[in-house]
């Protein structure tokens, strides 16, 4: 019977395979060793998972694990559309290949080459983790983890021909993870792998969701507040005139008012200039463009639920630098 390590070894030209076949119906600006990374993921985990006394071959068993794999790694980026692929639109757009030069011996590659080699790995294995853990915890946070796990593997790495480096570093790029998450006091590891914190991140974004459906979304006093303002700033924005934001039509407003609107918008005007760009384009495109958090959401690569939670904590932000900036004044 084969050991784990010897059948991930096999079926490496497997992986390889698969990763070609799928990135020949991909735009030209895809990387091959982005797909081969994310296959590795699927094989490592079939690998794990095969039953030898079910009386089936692993290459056939790891088959679907690895396409799997790939698959899932693509749609997380953006532009990827599972019916475009099917389809062939993004076959049509690859430019004609050039004649495939004659292979020469692969050089041994040095450390910096590595670690530059498997950086989709590391941010792979750091979103599976980053979706199982609470809301509100750093993606940034947890691929800085991996790198740490990465250099290692690198430094640590023997070549050989049975052991590919994007399977040597698998394990500690996982281990740097959790000994970071370690350093944590809320973070358990029994925990984690129970489930608790993905039920309790799913908990929290389907109450988050249901709220915000039922337009009752609960947000603090301050976050109220911002919002109000905000939507000022909107108005000033659609009627050109900024005196008049906010101001019921039935009413003329007093000159101390109208005054004291105009200093408001102004500096909502420079708060919301001095945002992250995330933040900034989310505040925009939601208040001034007229889009929904959902399609806001989508044009910075995120889900509606983290669009939501980055809308809030913006205002909140928003909210607090302007009662600052009121008291200074």
């Amino acid at each position: 019977m084969k050991t784990r390590e010897q059948l991930i070894a096999d079926c490496q030209g497997l992986v390889r395979s698969l990763a070609w076949q799928i990135h020949c119906k991909l735009p030209s600006h895809v990387d091959l060793e982005d797909l081969v990374s994310y296959g590795q993921i699927g094989l490592i985990e079939a690998a794990r998972a095969f039953d030898p006394s079910r009386e089936n071959q692993f290459s056939t068993y790891c088959y679907y694990r690895i396409r799997g794999a790939i698959f899932d790694g693509l749609s997380k980026m953006s532009w990827f559309n599972r019916a475009s692929f099917n389809s062939g639109e993004y076959e049509q757009q690859r430019q004609p290949p050039k004649p495939a030069p004659i292979p020469e011996p692969t050089p041994e590659k040095s450390p910096e080459q590595l670690i530059a080699d498997c950086q989709g790995l590391v941010r792979t294995l750091a979103w599976q983790i980053h979706c199982k853990l609470p809301a509100g915890i750093e993606l940034s946070e947890i691929v800085a983890y991996g790198e740490i796990g990465l250099s290692k593997a690198a430094r640590q790495y023997v070549p050989s021909s049975t052991n590919q480096f994007s399977t040597h570093c698998y394990q500690f790029i996982q281990n740097a993870i959790f000994d970071g998450l370690s350093k944590k006091s809320w973070f358990n590891r029994a925990d984690y792998h129970g489930g608790v914190y993905e039920q309790q991140a799913k908990e929290s974004r389907e109450a988050h969701e249901r709220a915000e459906e039922a337009g009752n979304s609960a947000q603090s006093e301050t976050s109220a507040a911002a919002a109000g303002l905000v939507g000022i700033i909107c108005h000033a924005f659609a009627g050109g005139d900024a005196d008049q934001a906010g101001v019921d039509d039935s009413a003329q407003p007093t000159p101390i008012d109208a005054a004291m609107q105009r200093e408001m918008v102004e500096k909502l005007r420079e708060l919301i200039e001095a945002l992250p760009e995330p933040a900034r384009v989310l505040i925009c495109a939601t208040y001034f463009e007229g889009l929904t958090l959902k399609d806001a959401g989508e044009r910075l690569g995120m889900s509606k639920a983290w669009a939501s939670r980055l809308h809030a904590k913006t205002l909140d932000q928003l909210a607090q630098s302007f009662r600052v900036s009121r008291m200074a004044d």
